[in-house]
């Protein structure tokens, strides 16, 4: 009997998850129909940036969707081969990340799944509800320099956010830096009962434009002095709870 294709592996599990095939693509960040051709054989194994990308989708590991592709691709990196337990010694500390709110003994690696932070090989444990929230407060540099935010807006999508969402905000005054040439997701308190994100891009040294990036929805513009009034911090990763 002929071994299965790449393309039967991933199609076998999409469905032992229950999942359409547009919704792995959603969570992939790829198109629906070339995921199908993908499935459907029509397409050679994808390049390991892509392979990456469906294994988000289908929600394995990198290394799984790699055994499937039958692949040991030349940039795996060390981030990616399973973690070697290491001792610490007298010269080396197990490094941890502090979220606001969390205690050690609420992030378990037994109860608590992790997320990998952006440009970092350190990972965040993702938190208990009871340390999730809707509404932050002002950014500041003396406190705890990372939190979490639940979306509770559906008009993010452009953003690569979806409602229920965890995102993971920095709040110290370095992460929140705007640069008109890179423009930056940052959690803004635009109403006194909750916090929401929008894309912020300084358009004159004296004012900010955020937006959802929906192309029917204005823009929002505040003075620099109203931005920093209302900013909570900037986003530095996302989580999405797909089960």
């Amino acid at each position: 009997m002929p071994e299965p294709t790449f393309g039967e592996k991933i199609k076998e599990i999409r469905l032992s998850k229950g999942d359409s095939i547009r919704k792995i693509a959603l969570y992939a960040g790829i198109s629906a129909s070339y995921y199908s051709q993908v499935e459907n054989n029509k397409r050679r194994v994808p390049k390991p940036t892509t392979l990456r990308k469906i294994a988000k989708g289908l929600r394995i590991s990198d290394v799984a969707i790699y055994k499937l592709a039958n692949l040991i691709p030349e940039d795996l990196s060390a981030t990616d081969q399973p973690a070697q337990k290491k001792q610490p010694t007298a010269k080396s500390k197990p490094i941890s990340v502090k979220v606001l709110g969390v205690s050690d003994a609420d992030t378990s690696p037994d109860t608590s799944p992790k997320i990998d932070l952006i440009n970092s090989r350190l990972k965040l444990q993702v938190p208990a509800n009871a340390h999730v929230h809707t509404q932050l407060s002002q950014y500041s540099v003396t406190r705890a320099d990372l939190t979490w935010l639940r979306i509770t807006e559906t008009n993010l999508l452009s953003l690569g956010i979806l409602k229920g969402d965890l995102v993971v905000v920095d709040t110290t005054m370095a992460a929140t830096r705007l640069a008109t040439e890179h423009p930056k997701l940052v959690a803004v308190n635009l109403t006194t009962s909750k916090t929401t994100v929008r894309r912020a891009i300084p358009v004159t040294n004296d004012r900010v434009m955020l937006t959802t990036g929906m192309p029917n929805e204005p823009a929002t513009f505040l003075s620099a002095k109203a931005y920093d009034q209302q900013l909570a911090g900037a986003v530095v990763n996302i989580y999405r709870d797909v089960h």
